[in-house]
């Protein structure tokens, strides 16, 4: 299922699908549902069409996530230890090292960029250590002066 405000908005629609159902179920009709439920008709009719029994409820749409919930959990796991108990010699996650072990661990391709989203999506926290930054804003510096020295000569 979907987290924060996209699970609030499914939420809420179902409970006003389920409203709307059993208003219809105590006779009301279908404008009298749709204008008190502040919905168009044909929209009460989509749940009529659809049926009041078990199979009324609604699947959350989008595309499946590609980590089921046991696999989750266990990245998780992961994720909690450090880099070198994977091979990695850095004491550090980054979005790359975190795809490379998903790879290898489920044979599932993510991007690495989509990893913090993914970490916020769980609660956690994505951040670059001061000493990453440093060495970015160092390197990018470097590249620029060598820039620089080419165009002289």
């Amino acid at each position: 299922m979907a987290k924060g405000r996209a699970a609030n908005k499914f939420v809420e629609y179902e409970n006003t699908r389920q409203k709307g159902v059993s208003m219809l179920k105590d006779g009301k009709s279908v404008a009298k549902v749709a204008s008190s439920l502040g919905v168009s008709r044909q929209t009460v009719y989509n749940w009529i069409k659809r049926g009041f029994g078990e199979g009324a409820a609604i699947k959350p749409g989008g595309r499946p996530r590609k980590l089921n919930d046991k696999q989750r959990a266990k990245l998780k796991s992961i994720i909690e230890r450090k880099p070198a108990a994977y091979g990695f010699k850095a004491d550090s996650w980054t979005g790359e090292r975190i795809a490379k072990v998903i790879k290898d661990q489920f044979k599932v391709a993510f991007n690495p960029k989509s990893i913090p989203q993914m970490l916020r999506n769980w609660g956690w926290e994505w951040r670059k250590s001061k000493a990453a930054i440093a060495f970015e804003k160092a390197a990018e510096e470097a590249a620029r002066k060598k820039a620089r020295g080419k165009k002289k000569r």
